[in-house]
């Protein structure tokens, strides 16, 4: 059965920045997402017995590459994915209309994520002529972005990452201009929590301002520049990449 394309995108990324946001090496009990926001998609994450409890870090890969699947096929519809590690099959993700398959008691609700502490302050701003990116590209490339990060503690300081991006079947990029610049001697830094939820921002800015476009982030702590970040179009060998000028940095 058909299921809502954007509530099953906007889902995953609310689930996969929720995971993101724990402890990568510790392990759940069954997961069941669902936004007040976007109510028609559930995504249900459920160990494989005997187990009763899943690595985080699976639960995302699994989620991850499911969703990936479905939206590069444009193919929005109710499914159940088998997910394997070591040709081990380690647990199953539900995706399906509420009130249908759904069959784990955890409930996790996304849209009520709250903002993270420290004063953080992402602000968004669209490139100077900004190409516009599909839709499915868009939050596929935000989603790799978190599965990419949430490998690593989220507490810990963002470093050597000049890009990010899933594959030659998506037409965007994730860039980090600051890459090569020595990272902050004192506190506040840039940790991986912080480029996880503004991916999750990110998205819902370009839905306030309704336009899916290439977008400019800053990262800041009480004001504090830590670092940007560039949603493109195209792949980095395939653009000048050029660091954010001083408007840019203070937008």
């Amino acid at each position: 059965m058909p299921v809502n394309s954007l509530s099953m995108l906007v889902n995953a990324l609310d689930a996969l920045t929720a995971i993101g946001l724990t402890d990568h090496r510790t392990r759940s009990p069954p997961m069941h997402f669902y936004s007040p926001g976007n109510p028609h998609v559930i995504i249900d994450v459920n160990p494989k017995r005997p187990a009763t409890t899943i690595l985080n870090e699976l639960a995302t890969l699994c989620i991850y590459y499911g969703i990936a699947d479905m939206a590069g096929r444009r193919q929005y519809t109710e499914a159940v994915f088998d997910c394997l590690w070591d040709n081990v099959y380690v647990a199953e993700v539900i995706i399906s209309n509420r009130g249908r398959l759904a069959t784990a008691s955890n409930t996790t609700t996304t849209g009520s994520l709250k903002p993270l502490g420290d004063q953080f302050q992402p602000r968004f701003f669209y490139l100077a002529n900004a190409k516009n990116i599909d839709l499915a590209t868009a939050f596929v490339t935000a989603m790799n972005a978190i599965r990419t990060f949430s490998s690593r503690g989220s507490t810990e300081v963002v470093a050597g990452y000049i890009y990010t991006d899933p594959g030659p079947q998506w037409d965007a990029s994730i860039v980090f201009p600051d890459a090569h610049r020595p990272v902050r001697r004192l506190p506040p830094y840039l940790e991986y929590r912080y480029v996880i939820f503004s991916m999750r921002l990110a998205l819902i800015y370009m839905f306030e301002h309704r336009r899916i476009a290439e977008l400019g982030i800053t990262f800041r702590i009480d004001d504090v520049y830590l670092g940007s970040a560039l949603l493109i179009k195209g792949k980095p060998d395939q653009i000048a990449v050029a660091t954010l000028d001083a408007s840019a940095t203070t937008a």
